[in-house]
C-alpha cells in the first residue's frame, strides 16, 4: 500500500539529489544549470457543437488561457481578425472559425462549427392516397404517400372516424423521399364511413407544420349504401344566437364545436365584426364569428346581404361540409357572397367579417338562378381558377412610390410599364399576412383548418389581393385567373366536312374565298406550323406562355408559336387544339391535302396562350394585346395587327384587366370571337361573356343546340359544335368537326385530322365568316359586324323568333354574310330575301336506322311560311315535332321497314312554303342479313387510375340497337376509370389505334369514378378515324407507344 502523498514527495526528493550528486561527481559545491519553463500549446474549445437549430443560440468560446480569435464568414482566422470578448448570438447560418494564440506564438487548431437555421415550418407538401375509398381488398394495407416533404422531416399520421368511435390509428416516422413517401395503414378496425386522415411534419430543424388534412372514405362492410337528401322544412325566420345587443344573453357560435343548428329554407338575421369594430356592446371587444349548421340539398344556395359597405365593411362567407372541410366559399368586396352545396348533407356555414362590423341576412335555400347577372358574375372564391399568390395590379396616380413599396414584400413577375397592367408575385406567406393585416389586424389569429395548404394559400391570396386594392395608390387589384381549353376532343376531308354546307360555305366561296391582307390571330396552345394544311397559310406569331414548365418548350415568352404537346387525349397524344381550330379558320384549299378552311385565302397568326396545363388570364391579355397591335410583355408588335381574334378558350372568373384588353383590341377595329363554354349551363365564363366578344353556342348537324353549349343572355350567335354521339347523315362518322391536329403518342410527330367537338369548334367558324366579309368590305369594324348580327343580315333564326338565349340570333350563314359585306361595300345594303334550307340536306337512313330528325330554317331575311309537307313513299312517315307558327324548326323523319322486300329505296320529303318547294331526298336499304348497329365484341373495364391495371371486366357481346348492357357485378368499392373499347388485333389491350374505344364521360376527358354505391354510367364508343400523312423529325425515334388497356390477364372476368 502506497503511504501518504507527503511521505512520498519527501522520498521522490531525496531520490533526485542523490542522483543529483552522482551526476555531478560528488561535488556538492558547484552550481546546477536552470531548467527552462515551457508554456503550454494553446487549447480551444465551444460550448456548441453546430447543427441545425430553428431559433438563434448563444455560443461561449474557452482556452487555456490564451486570445481567442474567430471570424463568421468561413474565413481563416489570425492575430488580425475579431477577438472573442463574451458570448456570441448566432441567428443565420454561420460557419464559425476561431483559434487560441498565447504569447509565445503558439496556435491551436483551428475551430471550425457550421451553425444552420431553419424558422419556417414545412409547408406545400400533401398526403395522397391512391383511392378514396377503403375496401375489403385494401384495408388491410391502405397506401398513402406524403409527396413534396422535406427529407428527413418527421411525419405523423392521425387516421380516424369523424365521430371519433373507433382508435385512431397512427403513422410515424422520417421521410426519406421528397418525391414521394410511401406508406401503409392498417385500417381494419376503423368503422365504415366518412374517415379523416391528419398529416403533420416536424422538420429537422424542429420547426411543426400546420395539419393537412386527406378525406377518406371506408366501405369495407357494405355492398353499396343508401344516400338520401335532407328534408326541407316551411321556411321561417331565424336569428343568429349571438349578436351585438347588450341586454341579450348570448350564445355563442363562434366554432364548428358551438355552431348553431338552422334550418333551410328560411331566413336568418346575424351580426358580425372585428375586434373592437362597431358599436360598443356584447362583442365589441372580443369581435364574432358566426358558425351555422345546416342541412342543404344538392344545387341549394346560402345568400348573404351585407347591411352596410359604406365605411369599408366586408363580410365573407365559408361553407364546410360535415367533416368540417371547405366546400365553398365567397370572399368578394360587394354587399353580397353566395356559397352552394354541391351535395346533399351536413354543412357548416361561417360567416365573420374581414374588415368592420355589419348586420347582415342568410337566405338560405336560394337558387342559383338568383345570382345570374353582374354581382354573381364578379365574385371572387378560393375555389376559382386562378394562379396562387398572384395578381394583376395596375397603379394609381403614385405609381412610383407603390411600386416601390410593394416590391418590399412582392416580386414583379411580368410586365414593364407602370401604366400598364402588372403580374405581381407575394412572396410567401408573411408578404400574404402583411397585405391583409392592413385591413384585418387579427387574421393570423383567426384560421380554420378545414382545407388544405394550397387552398388556404388561394384564400389568403384573395383576401391579400382585397386589401390591396383599398389602397388610394392602386387603381386596381384581380387575381390572375386561369384558362383553359374548351373543346372535348376525340377522333377522325371535304365531303365529310357537313358543317360548312350547314352554313352556306360554298355558296359563300363564289363570292370570295378570303384575303391574304385578312388576318384571324388564333390564341390558343400554339401551331403544327409544318402541318401540310398550313403550307403558306402563316404569318408570324408569337409564344406568350412564361411559365415554361406549362409550355413544355424550355423557356418563357418567344418569337417560336409552335405547339409543343399536352398529352390530354386518351390515347397518349396530344389535341393540338389551336391547329384544330387553326384549321377551321383557314386551312389551305384546292391543294389536294385534307380539308378546307372557312376562309382558305385568309392568314393565320398563331398566338400561343395556352400551354400543357392551360394558361393564366395574364398570358391571354398579353395575347390579346400582340394581336391588336398593342404594346405588351414580349417587346414585339406584329407586322400589321390581326383583323379578327378567335378565343377557343375560357373559365369563370371576372377579371376587369381583361375586360379592359378586349376593349382595347376592339378600340383597335379588330372583331372578337370567343366560345361561349362546354359546361352545357347558362354560367356565364370568360372572355365569351364579356361586352364586346361576340360570343358562340354550338349547334349539332340538327342545328339543335349541343348538349355540352353553354347558353344564357350573353349568347350572340350560333355555329357547328359538333356531336361526336350522332351520325345524322349515316356516313358511318360521329358528327364532329374535322379539322388539322397531329399525333405524338409514340414521340414521332405525324400530321392529319380528327373529329372534336365544343363551342371551341363553332366559334372559329364565326371568325373565318368575319374574316370573309373584311375581305369584301375592308371597312368592316366590330360594331358593323355587330349590328349586321342583331338585324339577321348574317345568321339564320333558330329557336323563338328573334333573339334567344340558346342560339343568341341564330345560326351564323356565311353567304347572307358576304352577300351583306358586298352591300357594305356598294353602299346598297338591301334586304334578303327569305331562303329556306334544310338541315341536313338529305335523309340516309342505311340499313339499321329507322328514325332521324330533320331541320327547317329561315336563311334569309323577310317572311316565309311551310304550307305543307307530303313524301312519295308508303314507308316513309314525317311528323313535326318542334316548329314554330311558321312551320319551321325540326321534323321526325320515320322509316317503316316491316314488308318491305330485300333491296334499295329511294323517296322524297317535299317541304311546300311560300317562297317554293323543297325536295330532300331520302335513301334506304333493306339487307337479306339482319343487321343491328354494333361494334363486335367489346370489353368494359374498370381501371386503376394510378397503375392502369384493371381490377374488374366485362366481355361484351350483344347488343340491341348499337347499345351494350355493362353490367360489372361484386366490384369493391374504390377509385376507377371506366372504360370500354375492343381488341381486333387481338394483342389482349383494348383501344389500340383503329379499334373502338370510350371511356366516361368521354375518351378524351375521363373522370375519375369513386365508387361506394350502385352507380349508373353512360358513354359513347367510337373507332379511331384518325389519318396521318406524314411525319416529321423523330418518326423512326422509338418511344413508350400507348398499347391500349390490358384486359386478358385480369382477374375477374364476366359474361
Amino acid at each position: 500500500m502506497i503511504g501518504s502523498p507527503q511521505k512520498f514527495s519527501r522520498l521522490l526528493a531525496a531520490v533526485l539529489f542523490a542522483l543529483c550528486l552522482i551526476g555531478c561527481g560528488g561535488s556538492g559545491s558547484s552550481t546546477p544549470t536552470p531548467t527552462p519553463v515551457v508554456a503550454p500549446n494553446p487549447t480551444i474549445s465551444a460550448s456548441s457543437s453546430g447543427g441545425l437549430f430553428n431559433q438563434s443560440q448563444q455560443v461561449t468560446l474557452s482556452s487555456n488561457g490564451a486570445t481567442i480569435y474567430f471570424t463568421t464568414d468561413g474565413s481563416a482566422p489570425t492575430a488580425g481578425a475579431q477577438r472573442y470578448t463574451g458570448a456570441l448570438t448566432l441567428e443565420n447560418d454561420t460557419t464559425l472559425k476561431a483559434v487560441a494564440m498565447n504569447g509565445a506564438g503558439q496556435s491551436s487548431s483551428t475551430l471550425t462549427l457550421n451553425f444552420e437555421f431553419d424558422y419556417e415550418a414545412p409547408t406545400d407538401f400533401a398526403l395522397k392516397a391512391l383511392t378514396g375509398v377503403i375496401n375489403n381488398s385494401n384495408a388491410a394495407a391502405f397506401a398513402l404517400t406524403i409527396i413534396r416533404g422535406e427529407v428527413n422531416a418527421s411525419y405523423s399520421v392521425e387516421i380516424n372516424d369523424t365521430d371519433r368511435l373507433t382508435e385512431a390509428v397512427r403513422l410515424s416516422g422520417q421521410i426519406s423521399n421528397a418525391d414521394g413517401q410511401d406508406l401503409s395503414a392498417d385500417l381494419l378496425t376503423l368503422v365504415d364511413g366518412d374517415l379523416t386522415a391528419v398529416l403533420i411534419l416536424t422538420d429537422a430543424a424542429g420547426n411543426v407544420s400546420m395539419p393537412f388534412e386527406l378525406a377518406l372514405t371506408k366501405a369495407a362492410s357494405a355492398t353499396g349504401v343508401q344516400i338520401t337528401g335532407a328534408a326541407s322544412v316551411s321556411s321561417g325566420t331565424q336569428i343568429d344566437s349571438d349578436v351585438n345587443e347588450s341586454s341579450v344573453i348570448n350564445v355563442g357560435n363562434n366554432d364548428f364545436a358551438s355552431a348553431q343548428k338552422i334550418f333551410s329554407p328560411g331566413v336568418l338575421g346575424g351580426y358580425v365584426n372585428q375586434p373592437n369594430s362597431g358599436a360598443s356592446g356584447n362583442l365589441f371587444a372580443s369581435g364574432d364569428d358566426d358558425y351555422f349548421l345546416v342541412s342543404l340539398s344538392a344545387g341549394e344556395s346560402i345568400l348573404l346581404t351585407i347591411s352596410d359597405t359604406a365605411e369599408g365593411q366586408d363580410l365573407d362567407m365559408e361553407l364546410y361540409d360535415a367533416s368540417r372541410v371547405l366546400v365553398d366559399d365567397s370572399v368578394s368586396t360587394g354587399n353580397t357572397e353566395s356559397v352552394q352545396a354541391a351535395a346533399s348533407g351536413e354543412f357548416y356555414v361561417r360567416v365573420f367579417a374581414f374588415s368592420g362590423a355589419s348586420n347582415y341576412a342568410l337566405t338560405l335555400g336560394a337558387s342559383s338562378a338568383a345570382f345570374v347577372g353582374g354581382a354573381r358574375a364578379e365574385s371572387l372564391s378560393s375555389f376559382d381558377a386562378f394562379v396562387p399568390n398572384q395578381v394583376i395590379v395596375e397603379l394609381g396616380e403614385k405609381a412610383d412610390s407603390a411600386m416601390s413599396e410593394m416590391r418590399q414584400s412582392m416580386r414583379l413577375v411580368k410586365g414593364q410599364k407602370l401604366n400598364q397592367p402588372l403580374l405581381m408575385n407575394f412572396d410567401g406567406v408573411e408578404a400574404r399576412i402583411a397585405a391583409i393585416n392592413r385591413v384585418n389586424k387579427g387574421f393570423s389569429a383567426r384560421q380554420n383548418a378545414g382545407m388544405s395548404q394550397r387552398q388556404r394559400t388561394k384564400q389568403e391570396t384573395l383576401w391579400a389581393i382585397k386589401a390591396l386594392a383599398r389602397r388610394s395608390d392602386i387603381a386596381r387589384a384581380e387575381p390572375n385567373y386561369w384558362r383553359q381549353p374548351l373543346a372535348t376532343p376525340n377522333d377522325p376531308m371535304y365531303v365529310e366536312q357537313w358543317h360548312y354546307p350547314q352554313i352556306r360555305l360554298p355558296d359563300a366561296w363564289d363570292v370570295t374565298t378570303g384575303s391574304p391582307n385578312v388576318t384571324v390571330a388564333v390564341i390558343d396552345t400554339g401551331i403544327l406550323s409544318k402541318h401540310p394544311d398550313f403550307a403558306g397559310q402563316l404569318v408570324a406569331g408569337v409564344d406568350m406562355i412564361s411559365d415554361a414548365e406549362n409550355a413544355g418548350d424550355g423557356d418563357g415568352v418567344d418569337s417560336n408559336p409552335e405547339d409543343a404537346g399536352d398529352k390530354e387525349l386518351g390515347d397518349s397524344s396530344s389535341s393540338f387544339h389551336g391547329s384544330h381550330i387553326a384549321g377551321t379558320v383557314a386551312a389551305a384549299t384546292n391543294n389536294s391535302v385534307g380539308i378546307a378552311g372557312v376562309a382558305w385565302g385568309s392568314r393565320i397568326m398563331p398566338v400561343r396562350a395556352l400551354g400543357r396545363s392551360g394558361g393564366d388570364a395574364f398570358d391571354v391579355i398579353q395575347s390579346i394585346r400582340f394581336a391588336a397591335g398593342l404594346s405588351n410583355v414580349s417587346g414585339n408588335l406584329p407586322t400589321q395587327r390581326a383583323d379578327v381574334i378567335n378565343l377557343s378558350l375560357g373559365g369563370t372568373g371576372f377579371s376587369q384587366s381583361e375586360a379592359d384588353a378586349i376593349t382595347a383590341a376592339r378600340d383597335a377595329g379588330v372583331v372578337i370571337v370567343a366560345a361561349a363554354g362546354n359546361s352545357g349551363t347558362s354560367e356565364m365564363e370568360y372572355p365569351a361573356a364579356y361586352d364586346g366578344v361576340v360570343s358562340v353556342a354550338a349547334t349539332s348537324q340538327t342545328n339543335a343546340l349541343a348538349s355540352y353549349s353553354n347558353f344564357g343572355a350573353t349568347v350572340d350567335v350560333a355555329a357547328p359544335g359538333g356531336d361526336m354521339g350522332e351520325d345524322v347523315n349515316a356516313d358511318g362518322f360521329p358528327d364532329g368537326i374535322l379539322s388539322t391536329v397531329g399525333s405524338d403518342r409514340d414521340n414521332a410527330l405525324t400530321y392529319g385530322y380528327r373529329r372534336y367537338e365544343g363551342t371551341s369548334m363553332a366559334a372559329p367558324h364565326v371568325a373565318g365568316v368575319a374574316a370573309l366579309m373584311k375581305a369584301v368590305h375592308a371597312d368592316l369594324t366590330p360594331a358593323i359586324f355587330d349590328q349586321m348580327l342583331m338585324e339577321g343580315r348574317i345568321s339564320d333564326d333558330l329557336g323563338p323568333e328573334g333573339r334567344d338565349d340558346q342560339f343568341g340570333y341564330g345560326l351564323i350563314n356565311a353567304f347572307k354574310a358576304v352577300t351583306t359585306a358586298q352591300q357594305l361595300a356598294s353602299g346598297t345594303l338591301q334586304p334578303l330575301p327569305p331562303a329556306l334550307v334544310a338541315s341536313p340536306g338529305a335523309i340516309n337512313f342505311g340499313v339499321v336506322n329507322t328514325q332521324l330528325t330533320l331541320s327547317l330554317t329561315n336563311a334569309g331575311g323577310g317572311d316565309l311560311k311551310i304550307s305543307g309537307v307530303s313524301d312519295d313513299a308508303d314507308w316513309l312517315i314525317v311528323t313535326a315535332s318542334s316548329t314554330n307558327d311558321a312551320g319551321l324548326g325540326s321534323y321526325r323523319i320515320s322509316a317503316d321497314r316491316s314488308g318491305l322486300a330485300v333491296g334499295k329505296y329511294t323517296a322524297n320529303v317535299l317541304f311546300s312554303s311560300s317562297v317554293g318547294e323543297l325536295s330532300v331526298p331520302v335513301n334506304l336499304q333493306v339487307s337479306a342479313t339482319s343487321f343491328s348497329s354494333s361494334a363486335g365484341v367489346l370489353f368494359a373495364l374498370l381501371t386503376d387510375p394510378e397503375s392502369e391495371e384493371t381490377r374488374f371486366q366485362q366481355r361484351l357481346t350483344n347488343s340491341e340497337d348499337g347499345v351494350y348492357q355493362i353490367d360489372l357485378r361484386d366490384v369493391a368499392p374504390g377509385t376507377y376509370v371506366l372504360v370500354v373499347g375492343s381488341d381486333m388485333d387481338n394483342d389482349n389491350f383494348i383501344c389500340d389505334a383503329g379499334e373502338a374505344c370510350g371511356a366516361y364521360p368521354t375518351l378524351n376527358d375521363e373522370q375519375l369514378i369513386e365508387l361506394t354505391e350502385n352507380a349508373n354510367f353512360s358513354l359513347d364508343i367510337s373507332f379511331d378515324q384518325g389519318r396521318f400523312l406524314s411525319s416529321s423529325v423523330g418518326a423512326e425515334s422509338g418511344g413508350n407507344v400507348f398499347e391500349g388497356y390490358r384486359y386478358k390477364s385480369s382477374p375477374k372476368t364476366v359474361e
